[in-house]
């Protein structure tokens, strides 16, 4: 389980086209848990999505509050303050990027162990 684990941390999201794929390591490490690792690892990979989803939704309210302070910035015509905050919101925007890909890549490995579980019984 524990080099599940590392590879999961370092799963690759390629796309073919259509959208994200899995890497076939990823794939086929699932395919061959034993019911209780398949178990164990959606724990494992809910409490992750859930830490990834909770720390989105503290960067979209963020981004928010950076958007509003351009919005009072430029209309007070203080166009430094609207520079140095366009840098910070491309800054959170980037994040934002990094952990909607980390969160799609958690939802396939959940999917995928599901889908493990599910055939196993």
């Amino acid at each position: 389980m524990q080099v599940f684990a590392g590879i999961a941390a370092n799963a690759q999201v390629v796309s073919d086209g259509a959208g994200p794929v899995l890497s076939p390591q990823i794939v086929a490490s699932i395919n061959a848990m034993k019911p209780e690792q398949a178990r164990n690892q959606y724990r494992i990979h809910m409490r992750r999505r859930n830490i990834i989803a909770a720390h989105l939704n503290s960067l979209w309210a963020e981004e928010r509050r950076v958007k509003g302070t351009i919005d009072s910035s430029g209309m007070a015509g203080d166009m430094v303050t609207v520079t140095q905050q366009e840098r910070e919101l491309y800054a959170v925007r980037t994040q934002i990027d990094g952990l909607r890909a980390e969160l799609t890549k958690e939802n396939m490995i959940l999917s995928l162990l599901e889908q493990r579980m599910n055939a196993l019984h």
